[in-house]
């Protein structure tokens, strides 16, 4: 999932909110510099249905969740319901 703020941002905080049972277990939040893409979090066996993570200090113009493992049902799927950025 990728977010494009059309400019550039410091962003604090993203949540990333899933359904119950399918849960997103592992995932990269990553910032676009222009040039590339950096990794700012790395989640890895996440089981909680809303998660914050504090990405302060960093700055880009666009926002990836690279997820890279779904629920435990199905873990080739991810499912987001909701990204929130502040």
């Amino acid at each position: 999932m990728e977010l494009d703020f059309g400019e550039t941002r410091a962003p604090q905080t993203v949540y990333v909110l899933s359904s119950t049972g399918y849960v997103i277990q592992d995932y990269d939040r990553q910032l676009w510099d222009g040039t590339t893409w950096t990794t700012v979090a790395v989640v890895t066996g996440n089981a909680d249905l809303s998660r914050a993570i504090d990405i302060s200090g960093h700055t880009g113009s666009k926002l990836r969740l690279f997820a890279r493992k779904g629920s435990t049902t199905q873990p080739q799927y991810a499912r987001i319901n909701e990204l929130e950025v502040y």
